[in-house]
């Protein structure tokens, strides 16, 4: 992802109008997903990770969704830019400048993973899937947001968003899978968000890192 690209976009991305048709709604399918694996007595430390945390809008939706679970939150995203408004947002937990494709956490540290819109800017997407396998621990989630190019009006629709926003590849729901495959994480499901019509494709997958321990 072009880093000097999203520190343009940092003080305009929430105001941007697809915030409404898209990044909202895609950040309330993620915590609605989130949900269903959280027990509503669970007591332990919840140890989370956004990548691409961006503004840090998906970890405070997390933080007031989820008020009542001890959870330690943390975001990272290659924009400085981002992260210098997101630190002013995040309040109980920590966002930092890093690079997806090289994480700087211990391995098998994380309960959870959100990746949401940031993977298409991933030149190596397996290699960040491997990443993200990485970091969390066996048994641990990652959901895996975005838009996606399953049909000709997705592709027309996002080589125009590629104007804006710099280098981008934004694979299928087949090719999602093969990645998901190859990363050896297993995929749980693909749930499609109920857009609106003008707005192309967008999915969520998620998966799991192998079988609890």
């Amino acid at each position: 992802m072009s880093q000097n690209i999203w520190d343009f976009w940092a003080d305009r991305y929430e105001k941007l109008w697809v915030q409404k048709y898209s990044l909202m709604p895609t950040r309330d399918l993620v915590v609605a997903e989130l949900q269903k694996y959280i027990a509503a007595d669970f007591e332990e430390e919840i140890n989370l990770l956004d990548v691409g945390c961006g503004t840090g809008q998906l970890l405070e939706d997390i933080k007031e969704e989820l008020r009542h679970h001890n959870l330690a939150l943390i975001g990272i995203d290659s924009s400085e830019q981002m992260i210098a408004l997101a630190s002013k947002k995040v309040t109980n937990g920590k966002v930092i400048v890093g690079d997806a494709l090289n994480l700087p956490f211990l391995d098998n540290h994380f309960d959870f993973l959100t990746c949401c819109h940031s993977f298409p800017y991933y030149q190596n997407k397996l290699k960040a899937l491997q990443e993200f396998k990485r970091v969390v621990k066996p048994g641990g989630y990652l959901f895996l947001v975005q838009a996606s190019e399953n049909n000709f009006y997705d592709k027309v629709v996002m080589k125009l968003v590629k104007l804006t926003t710099g280098k981008a590849s934004y694979p299928s729901n087949g090719q999602v899978r093969e990645l998901v495959q190859k990363a050896e994480l297993n995929l749980l499901n693909q749930k499609g968000l109920e857009n609106s019509f003008f707005v192309p494709s967008i999915f969520l997958s998620t998966l799991q890192n192998g079988d609890k321990k």
